[in-house]
């Protein structure tokens, strides 16, 4: 495991969090024994809740209609390939080109945050914004 060998060998004068940014709360993350002791309480997980095609769903002013005509039919990612014609969807340039300016992705994560209203189990991206 990476972050053992290169992090996790070294003394600290104050306490380490593990902060792990995942896409699924089914990820797997086991430290081995040397290091469960001293490190396995803080580790802190934080789920890209929601998925990055939600996201861009609401920077283009369509998280209504989407949630309203075509959550139940449609997965986001397709609902941005065959509705906001962003056909190359799962590829990093086209998050990086919408968002492209900080704020606007901030202000997405915040629309999220305001429209669910849920009190998810884990941290989201909201979270680390506060």
């Amino acid at each position: 495991m990476r972050i053992q060998d290169k992090y996790l060998n070294y003394s600290f004068d104050k306490p380490l969090y593990i902060l792990r940014i995942i896409d699924s709360k089914n990820e797997k993350f086991k430290l081995s024994k040397l290091y469960i002791d001293r490190f396995g309480s803080s580790i802190i997980n934080v789920q890209t809740c929601p998925e990055i095609e939600i996201l861009l769903i609401i920077s283009s002013d369509n998280y209504s209609k989407y949630t309203n005509q075509f959550k139940s039919k449609m997965k986001p990612s397709e609902y941005c390939k065959q509705v906001l014609g962003m056909k190359n969807v799962k590829q990093k340039s086209c998050f990086e080109s919408v968002f492209a300016d900080i704020n606007k992705l901030k202000e997405a994560i915040n629309k999220y945050a305001r429209y669910t209203k849920k009190s998810f189990k884990f941290y989201t991206l909201n979270d680390l914004l506060k």
